[in-house]
């Protein structure tokens, strides 16, 4: 009868020894302990935007575009646009720099257990995990200033001469005398507009001869009246740039990377961008139900520690505006837990 007592009492002590033992660590501290070293789970998220940039840049006869030309509502101010062409939200394991701990014992959990939480995101095997460099930032082509060229087939100023008069006295009689002054005088941005809207109406009346001669029915396409029309197209869109101005547009991309801390149920993070100047977009995650739970650190456990993530919902603002919505597991947002058996 009291071995059989003996028997009840020392079974449960011997499964209980056989359990791993746990020391947890602190990634800035020396580890001191012997083992197998692993670490719980914490999810990073990568948010990747690419951008279109269109810059602007009024012509500098813009004004006059309606008097001498007919166009209306023609911009006169450089400005810039930006806008999101594509978003994309990804997310990857890393280990938690605060979730380090050395495994001592257990056969069985570390060569059956421990492999399978690891392939299901449970833990981290920093031995075997593999981590792949990333850019932070991408920048496509770097931004070129417009600038207008000088397309000009007459001089910008003109000849003056004024007529002076000297009057000295010759022979007790006052005579006045003519003196010409020579220079030059520059010609004023409105003079210069209008030459420039004259050239376009010549360019447009020699391409309509050249498309709708007078006599139709002997009207035949000579050869290289192609490549003279691509010419009179493309130096009047030139000239007419002047006065509508010209854009520019190219693309950049950037990367933003997120740890998510979940000090409450939600979690707000604001990206703010490093090539766009005053602009961002607004991260907010909620959480599920489960309440995050944290592990005992700075001293030995029973039991293999295990993260149990938390499916989260994300949604990406911009200028108040939703952009993306989503579900990501994420491993902090989730449990703790020890698996006992």
């Amino acid at each position: 009868m009291k071995k059989q007592h003996f028997s009840f009492l020392i079974l449960p002590l011997l499964a209980w020894a056989c359990m791993p033992r746990v020391a947890f660590v602190s990634s800035q501290q020396e580890c001191r302990y012997k083992g197998n070293l692993y670490a719980l789970p914490q999810t990073v998220l990568f948010v990747s935007v690419e951008y279109s940039i269109k810059t602007f840049h009024a012509g500098p006869y813009g004004s006059y575009a309606k008097k001498y030309l007919g166009l209306d509502q023609v911009p006169l101010d450089d400005y810039t646009e930006c806008r999101i062409d594509n978003l994309t939200l990804s997310s990857r394991q890393e280990a938690d720099p605060d979730g380090y701990f050395v495994l001592r014992g257990g056969k069985r959990i570390l060569k059956k257990i421990v492999p399978e939480f690891c392939s299901r995101g449970l833990l981290i095997d920093p031995a075997q995990k593999d981590y792949l460099p990333l850019s932070v930032s991408v920048l496509s082509s770097p931004a070129k200033g417009l600038v207008f060229t000088d397309l000009s087939v007459k001089n910008f100023y003109r000849e003056k001469t004024d007529t002076l008069y000297k009057i000295f006295l010759q022979d007790s009689v006052f005579v006045r005398l003519p003196v010409y002054k020579h220079y030059l005088q520059t010609k004023t941005a409105e003079e210069k507009a209008r030459e420039t809207a004259d050239l376009i109406i010549r360019l447009r009346a020699q391409r309509l001869a050249l498309l709708a001669p007078e006599e139709v029915e002997d009207f035949t396409l000579q050869p290289g009246t192609e490549s003279i029309l691509k010419n009179i197209d493309e130096m009047e869109k030139k000239y007419l740039q002047l006065f509508t101005g010209s854009a520019h547009t190219e693309k950049i991309s950037e990367l933003f990377c997120v740890v998510p801390r979940f000090v409450s149920a939600t979690d707000t993070v604001v990206l703010h961008s490093r090539l766009i100047e005053n602009d961002s977009l607004l991260l907010v995650m909620n959480r599920g139900e489960n309440t995050p739970g944290c592990l005992p650190s700075g001293r030995s456990s029973r039991g293999l520690p295990c993260r149990f993530p938390s499916r989260t919902g994300i949604e990406i603002f911009y200028r108040g505006k939703l952009l993306s919505q989503s579900y990501v597991y994420i491993s902090q947002a989730g449990k703790d837990a020890f698996f006992l058996r």
